[in-house]
């Protein structure tokens, strides 16, 4: 039979503890998997060219820069559609500052992923800028991003196997894979990409 004394147990529980903190890892910053070549636009480029910006690159949304790079808002198409609706195409000749939001959510480039995703599902967002203590543009995290980080980091939460269906038209039947966690409300954005 072992005999410990309650040191001995003190000093096994302290190891133990530090063994198993050793082997958590640390929350991945929004700075390991940002998008670091950001498209832009500055706060008098027209609503029209903005557009152009986003069909060109295949964007739903821009930051909105100064001529420092720093954030000052930002512009999705659903702004310029708003805008030409109730406008008119005559609209789309202004400035993206009268039609940009300037209240826009962003982080810093040690943010946590887990910090990132909870922005973006609660206020509905598509896209999260990543700024520098003096507000310049470093980096954008789409919804995109965070779920692909999610797969990465947490595959046992994110997906999981679909039964097998036989639906009588072929002897093999695909697996697919579904999300089983929370999913962002579907405001009409689908993101950065």
């Amino acid at each position: 039979s072992l005999k410990m004394t309650e040191a001995d147990a003190e000093d096994l529980t302290v190891l133990l503890v530090k063994q198993i903190v050793g082997q958590i890892p640390l929350p991945v910053p929004v700075s390991d998997f940002m998008t670091t070549e950001v498209v832009s636009v500055g706060a008098d480029t027209s609503l029209l060219e903005a557009r152009s910006t986003m069909a060109l690159h295949g964007h739903s949304g821009l930051p909105v820069v100064d001529e420092n790079d720093a954030l000052v808002g930002m512009i999705d198409a659903e702004d310029i559609n708003v805008a030409e609706a109730k406008g008119g195409s005559d609209t789309l000749r202004r400035h993206v500052s009268g039609f940009m939001h300037q209240k826009a959510f962003s982080v810093s480039p040690e943010t946590p992923l887990y910090v990132a995703e909870q922005i973006i599902i609660e206020n509905s967002i598509g896209r999260l800028p990543v700024v520098s203590g003096d507000a310049k543009l470093q980096g954008i995290v789409s919804r995109t991003d965070v779920l692909v980080q999610r797969r990465m980091w947490y595959p046992h939460v994110v997906t999981t196997e679909l039964p097998a269906v036989d639906d009588g038209t072929s002897e093999q039947n695909e697996r697919s894979l579904h999300s089983v966690g929370p999913v962002a409300g579907n405001d009409g954005d689908d993101g950065w990409d």
